[in-house]
């Protein structure tokens, strides 16, 4: 989609494509936008979000330590050591999971965590072999917050599932997150963020009603009106046919 994130700063053939395709379905408003602006055949451009299933609404004990989450691969742009860095800044307990990633891609990640203060507990699960595994862990652990914190993006699916479980997010105001990270689904943050700022978002947070079971289902009630799957696919099914 995007000129600047290819070899050459442009996306070789796309008005050949476009002109022999019926549709070009981009994944986030945001990319569409993008895309509309460029004035190559913007009639065929309609934006459809993913979406994810519904495995319920995930368990939480605001009682239990502070718990923060994040699930992604271990790349440039993910930026995951910069999670380490938000930590640092961190005066209260708290555990931080974070879901994939290869062990040999994380080892740095690990090292880098075991410098964190004595009040900051790190868990790597490694990589997941299947997505079945990602669900029950969502199911059986109680987290407060989910975070990513990447430099690029799309529109996440790991947040939109994050939130089906009722976990607000904080996270990068980058791409077309902020068509998920709103008022009602948790916290943005600038993509040059300073760590001690997102770790004061971050103790706010912890104080505040959004860490509330309230919050949590007004969480996935957003999350039900714009990213279940049962609610997109029959438009797009529709769309196509």
């Amino acid at each position: 989609i995007y000129d600047e994130r290819q070899l050459g700063g442009y996306m070789p053939f796309r008005k050949f494509n476009y002109e022999h395709t019926s549709k070009v379905i981009p994944n986030s408003i945001t990319s569409a936008d993008y895309l509309i602006a460029k004035n190559i055949f913007p009639d065929k451009i309609v934006p459809y979000y993913l979406g994810t299933r519904d495995f319920g609404i995930g368990p939480f004990n605001k009682k239990e330590t502070f718990s923060l989450v994040s699930c992604g691969r271990i790349s440039p742009e993910k930026r995951t050591h910069l999670i380490i860095e938000i930590l640092q800044h961190i005066d209260f307990p708290l555990i931080w999971t974070h879901i994939g990633g290869k062990i040999s891609n994380l080892d740095s990640i690990i090292s880098q965590s075991k410098l964190l203060p004595s009040n900051i507990e790190s868990k790597f699960t490694g990589y997941l072999e299947s997505h079945n595994e990602l669900v029950d862990y969502y199911q059986e652990n109680s987290f407060n917050l989910f975070i990513n914190v990447s430099s690029t993006e799309g529109l996440p699916v790991s947040i939109q599932e994050a939130i089906s479980f009722g976990i607000p997010v904080i996270a990068t105001k980058v791409g077309g997150v902020e068509e998920v990270v709103t008022e009602e689904s948790g916290i943005l943050v600038e993509p040059n963020f300073e760590p001690k700022e997102v770790a004061s978002m971050i103790k706010l947070f912890k104080d505040s009603d959004m860490n509330s079971i309230v919050y949590r289902i007004n969480v996935r009630e957003f999350w039900r009106r714009n990213f279940e799957s049962k609610q997109i696919y029959p438009k797009f099914h529709e769309l196509i046919s």
